[in-house]
């Protein structure tokens, strides 16, 4: 949608730039309309860019944090976002490798309360 909304500014830019360069009464008044159709699609393909909330949806839950923590440069998240994402993914499984490596150590060392209440 952000691609085509693109290709719709550039036309009406070069078509502007066409008339600018055609002197006459009907050719300013065409500019004028021309302009602030401009601004309006300028002013949308703004709102797309900052409402990320359109694709926030559909992310994982790594995903979304990282997108919502993140801001908006040159793309719609931030240039390194995949570095990001891969890097909360191996802390991930780095903390389930973890808990999981804990769970099993503390099934080895923990003390047999029956047998001490049998000795008593």
């Amino acid at each position: 949608m952000q691609t085509q909304l693109g290709a719709g500014l550039t036309a009406l830019g070069m078509a502007l730039n066409m008339i600018l360069a055609d002197e006459g009464n009907f050719v300013k008044s065409l500019v004028s309309i021309l302009s602030d159709t401009g601004k309006i699609l300028t002013d949308l393909f703004h709102s797309f860019s900052i409402q990320r909330s359109f694709l926030t949806p559909q992310l994982n839950t790594t995903a979304m944090n990282i997108a919502r923590t993140s801001c908006i440069d040159a793309n719609l998240f931030v240039s390194d976002f995949g570095e990001r994402l891969k890097a909360a993914k191996e802390v991930e499984k780095s903390s389930r490798d973890l808990k999981a490596n804990k769970a099993s150590q503390s099934r080895i060392t923990k003390p047999n309360v029956d047998r001490k209440i049998q000795s008593n």
